[in-house]
């Protein structure tokens, strides 16, 4: 009897004692850590302006955390050649072309911490038009959204100015004006031509106020002022849709004390700078010298 006591004793003892594990180990288990929703996106090495070349290379630098993703996307809106707005899903060229349009936890998490995700623009967005870019993250605890924008450089090409005629240019427009139509309408006139008065003959661009200086006058109270200097671009950087538009800028340095004109030579480069800050290139392709003389010159610049 006293055995059967015990025996019975014993099991309940052992019963309880593994209760007792069971209940101290689900005391103690070890919840994983739950990150909290986190997206931040920058462009790697672009200019200060935003702006970029038709063909090159854009990098994103994103930086995500969180955990239990479902959705992760970047949405491109760009208005196209024809003037329709478009809306695509980037394309991630540093991971085999992937369409970033992901709902699945092991897809997201391919681009969980700091990552780079590279793309080129489509090629039928409009040059000088801005596009957005959307990236969009959620997970079980909320969403998070980030926005960015660009612009592709405008190109304009074997623009003819006339030194005592339509010498004046808008390099956001890539309209030629007369002096009638220009001293009306002075609004982004940048660029100007010119070879009489005080230049001597000398082949010259110039800003709209500068113009007045040099006994090119009279000009509008709304001229405005841009500067100019040599570049160290080539030709062949000038025709390259795919070099870096920041390495093209960089080229040359504007000051507050740059001059507002430059004496121009056949097959060179300049650099300028207009009043809004806005940047660009222009090459020389011909020039015919006198005061009735000619330049052809093509342009990319911000717009």
């Amino acid at each position: 009897m006293n055995s059967r006591k015990i025996q019975v004793s014993n099991r309940l003892l052992r019963c309880t004692v593994v209760c007792c594990l069971l209940l101290f180990v689900s005391s103690c288990e070890i919840k994983e850590e739950v990150q909290a929703l986190g997206l931040e996106v920058t462009y790697i090495d672009k200019t200060t302006s935003g702006y970029f070349n038709l063909d090159e290379s854009i990098q994103l630098k994103t930086t995500v955390t969180g955990s239990q993703f479902s959705t992760f996307y970047v949405l491109l809106t760009y208005l196209n050649n024809l003037n329709v707005a478009q809306t695509i899903y980037l394309k991630d060229e540093s991971n085999s072309g992937k369409e970033l349009n992901l709902s699945t936890l092991d897809e997201i998490k391919q681009y969980t911490g700091e990552k780079t995700i590279e793309f080129h623009l489509p090629p039928n967005l409009k040059k000088g038009e801005p596009w957005s870019l959307s990236v969009f993250l959620k997970d079980e605890t909320g969403s998070q959204t980030r926005e960015l924008s660009g612009r592709i450089v405008s190109e304009w090409l074997n623009v003819h100015l006339q030194a005592d005629a339509n010498a004046f240019f808008s390099s956001a427009t890539g309209n030629v004006l007369s002096p009638i139509v220009a001293m009306n309408n002075p609004d982004g006139i940048d660029i100007t031509y010119g070879a009489g008065g005080s230049l001597n003959l000398n082949p010259t661009l110039m800003s709209y106020q500068q113009r007045s200086a040099e006994g090119l006058g009279p000009i509008p109270s709304k001229a405005a002022s841009c500067r100019f200097v040599l570049s160290s671009s080539t030709i062949s950087d000038f025709q390259s849709t795919t070099k870096p538009w920041k390495t093209l800028v960089e080229s040359y340095v504007i000051l507050a004390t740059t001059p507002e004109k430059v004496l121009i030579k056949q097959f060179e480069m300049y650099g300028f700078q207009n009043l809004e800050g806005k940047k660009g290139l222009i090459y020389v392709n011909q020039i015919i010298e006198g005061e009735d003389g000619y330049v052809s010159i093509s342009v990319k610049a911000e717009k």
